[in-house]
């Protein structure tokens, strides 16, 4: 039985990386984003006595400025071209995802990973 009197919602954000890309030296940052969504279907599992959904959203390439800053263009490029949607993601796209999840729109869903890429990672 869900205690009604405790509701929220917690939104964990990974990555696309770790489930479909992996590469040399980026063994760690691909274990913790698989790590991040064990952990959102655990807190899922223990806190939906409680009321409290957890879930997460996993970004593809998203147009930032530190992005364009740390990566190669040729390797944003070759995203680019392999993502179906043909260009890279917004911000606010993210944070319209996170939006919904924090709602009552989503109100019946929990431990569950929402793609954000572009289709990318189909």
């Amino acid at each position: 039985m869900v205690n009604a009197s405790i509701s929220g919602s917690i939104v964990n954000i990974s990555s696309t990386r770790g489930n479909k890309e992996v590469g040399p030296l980026s063994s760690v940052y691909d274990a913790t984003k698989v790590g991040v969504e064990s952990v959102t279907r655990s807190v899922a599992e223990e806190m939906a006595q409680h009321g409290i959904r957890c879930n997460t959203v996993r970004p593809g390439f998203i147009q930032t400025p530190l992005s364009f800053k740390v990566a190669e263009p040729e390797y944003l490029q070759s995203i680019v071209e392999k993502t179906p949607l043909g260009r890279g993601g917004k911000p606010e796209e993210i944070a319209n995802v996170v939006h919904f999840l924090i709602s009552d729109k989503s109100s019946f869903m929990t431990g569950e990973s929402v793609q954000v890429s572009g289709g990318y990672y189909m």
